[in-house]
This record gives C-alpha cells, sequence and structure tokens, in this order.
C-alpha cells in the first residue's frame, strides 16, 4: 500500500466525522 491509499483512508474518515457532526479531521498513522 502506498501514500495515495492512506491519504484517501484519512480523507474517507474526515468525511465520515464530517457526517456525523463531528471536526472533520482523519488521522493514520503508518509504520512501514
Amino acid at each position: 500500500m502506498d501514500n495515495e491509499y492512506w491519504m484517501y483512508y484519512a480523507l474517507t474518515l474526515a468525511e465520515r466525522a464530517s457526517g456525523e457532526g463531528e471536526v472533520p479531521v482523519g488521522a493514520v498513522l503508518v509504520r512501514d
């Protein structure tokens, strides 16, 4: 999996949070 995959995942989490009325922040820690 590459950086683009993980960035997309973080953005997906942010969109989900926004849809639930939360602060739209997504973060993913990847240990390579």
